[in-house]
């Protein structure tokens, strides 16, 4: 579990150097009533401009507010799943097995890395 712990990291590193590549913001999408800031344009197409909307969205700050809380929440496990390692599972280890799957779960949109490992997979 040690290794998912220190991929998923990595994960996160990579994602928030992307996100403070990118402008802070504000973001909007074409047609928003926004306050200056950063615009994503699009085309006159609906799905041209549910993109647009999808990108401003998920702006560079709430990318870096989504990894500051799965850091947190990676901090608040790491104890239970160092533990789960090596303990039977039953009902009293339910708590650190649980804390594997969350783990397991935070590392799913990453599966399609190349680091990734099958086993991972909850």
């Amino acid at each position: 579990m040690y290794e998912l712990i220190a991929f998923l990291r990595a994960r996160l590193h990579e994602d928030e150097r992307g996100a403070l590549a990118a402008s802070r913001g504000p973001w909007s999408s074409d047609g928003d009533e926004g306050e200056g800031g950063n615009t994503v344009a699009a085309s006159s197409s609906g799905q041209s401009r549910a993109i647009a909307a999808h990108l401003a969205r998920y702006a560079p700050v709430r990318v870096l507010h989504e990894i500051e809380a799965k850091r947190r929440i990676l901090d608040e496990l790491a104890g239970f799943v160092a533990e789960a390692e090596f303990l039977p599972v039953d009902e009293g280890n339910a708590t650190k097995a649980m804390a594997v799957g969350v783990v397991r779960l935070l590392a799913l949109p990453y599966a399609d890395h190349a680091a990734y490992q099958e086993k991972w997979r909850p």
